[in-house]
């Protein structure tokens, strides 16, 4: 109980150390951080507006591409049976790479299932036409997600015959 009233007397005078000011960059790290609780509510509705047609999801992924962790984010927003619908035509091989990558780069890290993702991705049209245009670095990181899928249960997401099936069309 000293303790605390010493606390409370030395809170109720005045100290004869000075308080040092906030310095204007933290004050501003505030209201960043503060802007970016707001920025994070209208994100989840951003999402969903991207996620409402065809149009509005392209868009969203060709704006959030260029800053890699709201990409990630995006991504976890879309459920992969929506992507066939959801890509529609336009799927080519730039937007399939940075797929890809992000489910190498972000999703197998994060132990988020990969194989859902990638069983949406063969049903968009184009796929094979798309496949067909990937480098060899790019076949490299289908073939980084499949072996992740093999030794990770958690992230394959998916049981053996579907696994087998989904690597067929990737082949």
């Amino acid at each position: 109980t000293t303790t605390a009233a010493a606390a409370s007397s030395s809170l109720a005078s005045p100290s004869s150390a000075p308080v040092p000011a906030v310095p204007s960059s933290a004050a501003s790290e505030r209201k960043h951080a503060a802007g970016n609780a707001s920025a994070s509510a209208s994100s989840e509705e951003d999402y969903s507006k991207a996620l409402s047609s065809s149009a509005h999801f392209i868009s969203t992924w060709k704006k959030t591409l260029k800053h890699k962790p709201t990409f990630y984010k995006f991504l976890e927003h879309v459920p992969p049976d929506r992507l066939p619908a959801l890509v529609k035509q336009c799927l080519d091989d730039t937007l399939m790479c940075s797929l890809l990558h992000a489910l190498l780069d972000h999703f197998v890290p994060q132990k988020r299932a990969v194989g859902p993702m990638l069983q949406g991705l063969v049903l968009v049209p184009r796929f094979q036409t798309a496949l067909m245009l990937l480098d060899d670095k790019e076949q490299q990181v289908i073939a980084q997600l499949f072996c992740a899928m093999q030794s990770d249960t958690a992230v394959c997401g998916l049981s053996a015959e579907p696994l087998a099936a989904l690597r067929r069309r990737f082949s």
